[in-house]
């Protein structure tokens, strides 16, 4: 009973790609295929989808762009997150108890110098290491 029901949903794909393909306009072509790649994600194998709507045109959709952006962002809020908290669990193992004051300006650290003071903080010896790296290399 499967059976039937996969190659009906494989002949509407056909057809849907079909007529997407004579849409003459390339931005609207893409955007059209991104919202069927959608909400056909909803009801059928992800597999059957993007070898029938073709994978390389829903790239180009501003659609898929916006939601690989968002991905990104969240991703690198995630890292960023996880990486001062685990700075901020390792930190009082080689300096000592961390102010609450040296703490926020941890906290306030771009990715980049977050990943800088995790490869430099295993040569501090000091709460004073640390207060001086973060003088150098944070700004207010």
């Amino acid at each position: 009973m499967f059976d039937p029901v996969c190659k009906f949903l494989e002949a509407t794909l056909r057809q849907v790609a079909n007529k997407l393909d004579a849409i003459p306009t390339a931005r609207t072509k893409s955007n059209l295929v991104a919202s069927a790649y959608i909400l056909l994600g909803l009801v059928s194998n992800q597999a059957l989808i993007e070898r029938i709507l073709m994978r390389s045109i829903l790239e180009e959709s501003a659609t898929y762009q916006s939601i690989i952006a968002e991905g990104r962002t969240k991703g690198i809020q995630e890292r960023k997150k996880q990486g001062i908290k685990l700075l901020l669990r390792a930190l009082p193992l080689k300096v000592g108890s961390i102010p609450d004051p040296t703490q926020q300006k941890i906290r306030m650290l771009s990715i980049e110098q977050m990943d800088a003071l995790s490869e430099r903080f295993v040569s501090f010896e000091t709460l004073q290491d640390l207060d001086d790296w973060l003088s150098h290399n944070c700004t207010d």
